[in-house]
């Protein structure tokens, strides 16, 4: 007679209730991943947090952001670029799993990694809004010789970025013809735009790594949302991916497929099958 195994659902907790925060919570009260369960969030303000849960289920715990390692196994940080450091630093050192919607602010945190071997965590970047990340990881295993990732971006989305106003560009100008806002490294992207990098740092992460990825970020008036797409010459393949990313309903500057992506990467990391690179 053999014994079957019953495994407990893997707890998970979100930092920041935002837009993004708040769909991947729905998502799991939803039981969108069957071996996963909401188990606590944090949030600047706690009291309105707790108000906007209460009709999850389970109703999670609402606490301090240095309390969620104490109780989940993988924790989501949807909060921002700002807060990202610190979030990361607890989880990491708590051995748990880092899930980082704020990606652009990796770059500035790259001890994270030697953190997170030195404790036994793992930082697991969530595809996001960027095409072809499998098939870019495995052409690495090669020899990349060149990515170019291009963004294509209303011109709203870029109104408030301080880049913008610092370099003289006129936005209006976009209203006639795309008009490239940038063009550099994924790290220079990152720290001149990074309210708009996470897919070039994710697919630096990837590839080549964020000196050699190269972004253009290029304002169009004509598209709904984010366009993104990706050029890799390698060894073992050629690469011409593009992506039509739709803003959320929620919010105009988030693109939807953020959290349907977060959740996918908590599946990866409960589900007894993986499919991907």
């Amino acid at each position: 007679m053999s014994a079957t195994a019953v495994h407990a659902p893997r707890k998970v907790a979100i930092a920041g209730f935002g837009t993004i925060g708040r769909s991947v919570a729905e998502r799991l009260s939803r039981r969108a991943v069957e071996d996963a369960v909401l188990a606590a969030i944090s949030a600047r303000d706690i009291l309105r947090a707790e108000q906007a849960s209460a009709h999850l289920c389970p109703v999670p715990a609402v606490v301090p952001v240095a309390r969620l390692p104490d109780l989940a196994d993988i924790v989501v940080e949807a909060a921002s670029k700002d807060a990202f450091g610190e979030i990361a630093t607890l989880v990491l050192e708590a051995g748990r799993i880092l899930v980082p919607v704020s990606v652009s602010a990796f770059p500035r945190h790259s001890h994270l990694i030697a953190l997170a071997r030195r404790t036994g965590g793992r930082i697991v970047i969530p595809s996001g809004g960027v095409i072809g990340l499998d098939a870019v990881k495995a052409a690495a295993e090669d020899g990349i010789a060149r990515v170019l990732l291009r963004m294509r971006l209303h011109p709203d989305s870029l109104a408030k970025e301080r880049f913008v106003h610092a370099s003289g560009i006129d936005l209006a100008a976009a209203a006639d013809a795309p008009l490239q806002v940038f063009r550099g490294s994924a790290r220079e992207a990152a720290e001149a735009l990074p309210n708009h990098c996470n897919n070039p740092v994710a697919l630096s992460l990837a590839g080549v790594g964020v000196d050699r990825t190269l972004v253009e970020i290029v304002a169009d008036a004509s598209l709904p949302g984010a366009r993104v797409e990706v050029e890799v010459d390698a060894e073992a393949v050629s690469l011409r991916l593009c992506s039509q990313n739709l803003p959320s309903p929620a919010s105009p500057r988030v693109s939807r497929i953020i959290a349907p992506s977060v959740i996918a990467a908590i599946r990866g990391l409960v589900a007894p099958i993986t499919v991907g690179s």
